[in-house]
């Protein structure tokens, strides 16, 4: 998510990354990635696990449907 895409690579390397995540899941958290659930779902998660983290994500902007928003050296 935005720990790998958002953050450079220079200031946080993969590496690094890959070992914290692999810290949790060794501790055995059950990381799920890119994965839509229905209500019905969660419920079942809900029912099957202590606690429950839904990280729905955010870094994909929103185009705010300007004139001109895609001219050049428009960022």
């Amino acid at each position: 998510g935005m720990l790998r895409y958002g953050i450079p690579a220079f200031r946080l390397p993969r590496a690094v990354l890959d070992a914290e995540i692999g810290a949790i899941a060794r501790m055995g958290v059950t990381i799920v990635c890119n994965h839509a659930i229905s209500s019905d779902e969660l419920q079942e998660i809900r029912q099957r696990f202590a606690a429950v983290f839904v990280g729905v994500g955010a870094h994909q902007g929103i185009e705010l449907d300007l004139k001109g928003q895609n001219a050049a050296n428009v960022f």
